[in-house]
């Protein structure tokens, strides 16, 4: 025999080790096998048993695993789990008091759990094959032991029904061909039925029906002296239906009369009516009344149309018509209501039938709990579908598109009804407000309004005043003409054309004391200067000549400040009494005499006169 020694060197007894031998424990016998470690079966180790820390492993390399014998009896003593698919080869008893649990294609907390009712018998339950496909299994909401014994054809009877438990009753215990309370009516093999005693309070739509004679509530039913299917008489003066009263004859009634269903009186109806085509009321003064107090009425008046009144008496009770939308949202330029006016029959065609003219309520903007501006809109038309011509704001404003035309002498008055403008019959405003204007009037403004005036220009303001091309004169008969101006130091020029060329002949310089500045020479027969007396006083020159009185006191004569302006201009001052006083002849500011700062007048009749030749500069004449 050959033996390793190195096989025999068992380190742990009872532990299986590589390339020893194994051992059982001293003291309690178990052989104790490494995780992982194999015991492999077969010539290619095909089938393997071991423990990989957490599971006993049967490995094998696709080939079959036999647990047991067919005599025996196999004993899992705790849970099961197969990942794969499980294969029962003869009849498989599942002993469960909780039944099985299917889990689904998805692994949450929703699972079917399927459990036998404790038997009292043995029952075998088959599964019919079936063509592929899917199908489900049915399940009664209570446990039964009664056995379903239709066929799948009479089940099948029931697809579709919606009947009800209490009226598929009505079906259990009928005798066929008799009429029983509570059950369903059917007839007999001979199509016969009998209800003696019964009451049918609705047979709805009989479409044919063979009446062999007999009474109804006395009255003789109709044989061969009327009608097939008529009634001769009714003896009842009144007849109640429950149901639908209904005529098929679809004749369209044109007088008293005649059609589908006719009344020799009238006719009440306590609920909604609908009819399907035209409503005609024969009678030329037709009155339809509205309300449980019949108030409102509409009555046709022969050959000339409808009215609408209110028929009680009393005050403040108007007609009102409203033209009521229904839209939920109202938008800017969305129509409320329209009047429309046309002629829609006339033979000519084309424009001639379209909508003539109307009245349309308009909204101005979007509609909000405080808005509901709306115009009303006034459309004519001319050879044309009537497009707006007149409009009437929501702030009362009136837009015309064309023209407004008075009667001859008509007048626009305010609301109190004076009269604010009148014409006459050619057009011309007759009258401008209150006051009746007179001959010459023209139209001012008194600060508030605009009022008839006199010929006259005071309180008059203008910037430009344009009087035509003609020739202008300015006149009067009696008073002053005067130009002012009212702007400091404002001027009044004088244009005048020269050849084709604007050109100022004179300048009254408002800033100079008026002076005035003449463009060339001053002709004329005759030239007269302004002539000033002063007694007894100082004066400051501004007229061409100044006579001055002293007595005995001395005087003094200021002429203007000598400016470019003012170059050309002459000033002449005269001594005029024998006093001893005499005239100092001085200027403003820096302005000489001769060079000198005065010239001094001492004897009676003694005159000097002055010419500006420059700035600061007075030159005795």
């Amino acid at each position: 025999m050959t033996y390793s020694p190195q096989g025999l060197g068992i380190v742990t007894q009872g532990t299986s080790q590589i390339g020893k031998f194994i051992s059982t424990h001293g003291t309690t016998g178990d052989v104790i096998i490494p995780d992982s470690d194999k015991f492999s079966f077969g010539t290619g180790s095909d089938a393997s048993i071991y423990f990989d820390a957490t599971n006993l492993v049967i490995a094998d390399e696709n080939i079959p695993v036999s647990i047991g014998h067919a005599s025996s009896t196999v004993t899992i003593a705790g849970n099961l789990t197969v990942t794969g698919t499980t294969t029962t080869v003869n009849v498989e008893l599942i002993n469960s008091a909780n039944g099985v649990i299917f889990e689904g294609a998805t692994d949450n907390a929703h699972e079917t759990t399927l459990i036998a009712v404790d038997p009292t018998a043995d029952a075998i339950i088959k599964l019919p094959a079936m063509a592929a496909g899917t199908f489900f299994l049915p399940v009664l909401a209570v446990a039964s032991t009664v056995a379903i014994t239709s066929t799948p054809a009479e089940l099948n009877i029931l697809d579709g029904v919606t009947a009800t438990a209490a009226q598929l009753n009505y079906l259990a215990g009928i005798t066929l061909g008799t009429a029983a309370a509570s059950k369903a009516m059917t007839w007999a093999a001979n199509s016969s039925w009998t209800a003696a005693g019964g009451t049918c309070t609705d047979l709805g739509i009989v479409t044919t029906v063979d009446i062999n004679g007999g009474t109804i509530d006395g009255a003789v039913i109709g044989g061969a002296s009327t009608a097939a299917g008529s009634f001769a008489a009714l003896a009842a003066t009144t007849g109640t239906f429950s149901g639908v009263l209904k005529t098929d004859d679809a004749t369209d009634a044109t007088s008293t009369t005649d059609g589908s269903l006719q009344t020799d009186g009238g006719l009440s109806v306590a609920k909604d009516t609908v009819i399907g085509n035209d409503l005609i009321m024969l009678s030329d003064a037709s009155v339809i009344h509205f309300g449980g107090n019949k108030e409102v009425t509409l009555t046709h008046v022969h050959d000339s149309g409808l009215t609408l009144k209110h028929t009680a008496t009393a005050d403040d009770k108007p007609v009102t018509l409203t033209l009521a939308t229904g839209e939920t949202d109202m938008a800017a330029d969305d129509v409320i209501g329209v009047i429309n006016f046309q002629a829609p029959d006339e033979g000519t065609g084309t424009d001639a039938i379209l909508v003539a003219a109307g009245i349309a309520a308009v909204s101005e903007g979007d509609f909000s709990s405080s808005n509901n501006a709306t115009k009303l809109s006034f459309r004519t038309a001319a050879s044309e579908a009537a497009s707006e011509k007149m409009s009437l704001s929501s702030g009362g404003n009136l837009t015309v598109l064309g023209d407004i035309v008075l009667d001859d002498g008509g007048s626009l008055k305010e609301a109190g009804g004076t009269a604010a403008f009148t014409f006459d019959g050619s057009g011309n405003v007759t009258k401008i407000g209150v006051t009746s204007p007179t001959s010459g009037h023209f139209l001012k403004w008194d600060g508030a309004k605009w009022v008839p005036g006199a010929a006259t220009v005071s309180g008059l303001a203008c910037d430009d005043l344009t009087v035509g091309d003609g020739a202008v004169t300015l006149s009067t008969s009696s008073g002053n003409i005067t130009i002012e101006t009212q702007a400091n130091d404002t001027d009044i020029i004088f244009n005048v054309d020269d050849g084709g060329s604007q050109i100022t002949a004179l300048t009254l310089d408002g800033s100079d004391d008026g002076a005035a500045i003449f463009k060339s020479t001053i002709k004329g027969t005759v030239f007269k200067p302004a002539v000033e007396v002063i007694s007894s006083a100082n004066v400051t020159v501004s007229n061409g000549y100044t006579a001055i009185t002293t007595a005995d006191v001395n005087r003094v004569a200021t002429m203007p400040e000598a400016t470019a302006a003012l170059v050309g201009s002459t000033y002449t001052v005269k001594k005029v009494d024998s006093g001893t006083g005499n005239v100092a002849v001085t200027s403003e500011g820096d302005g000489l005499i001769d060079g000198g700062p005065s010239v001094v007048l001492y004897h009676q009749f003694e005159s000097v006169t002055v010419i500006c030749r420059a700035a600061d500069v007075w030159d005795i004449m």
